[in-house]
């Protein structure tokens, strides 16, 4: 004869805690996408996920990842200024030397 057991009491968790639980190594908590740094800069938000799981330490963000972050920013990403100098001196660049050839 089989025995019919109590099904086991399930701990009510929050989504989120839930999705940390199971999922830790992909969830990211894009509340922290405001606190990174990125100063208002238009980078896509797969962008600013990617950047904040790649920086955090053991699973926190901390004051030397937000550093860390703005600083590829800073390197990678650079102000739309900056941009726009870059591509001017490329387009005088190749003007000059174009002429040489």
């Amino acid at each position: 004869m089989t025995s019919i057991s109590k099904p086991k009491k399930v701990e009510n968790l929050s989504f989120e805690q839930k999705a940390l639980d199971y999922l830790a190594e992909v969830v990211i908590n894009k509340s922290l996408i405001y606190q990174a740094g990125f100063g208002g800069r238009a980078i896509p938000t797969y962008v600013g996920e990617w950047l904040i799981s790649r920086y955090m330490e053991n699973g926190e963000f901390t004051e030397d990842s937000r550093i860390r972050i703005a600083e590829f920013i800073a390197k990678y990403l650079p102000a739309k200024g900056i941009t726009h100098k870059l591509s001017t001196l490329t387009t005088c660049q190749d003007r000059f030397f174009g002429s040489l050839g």
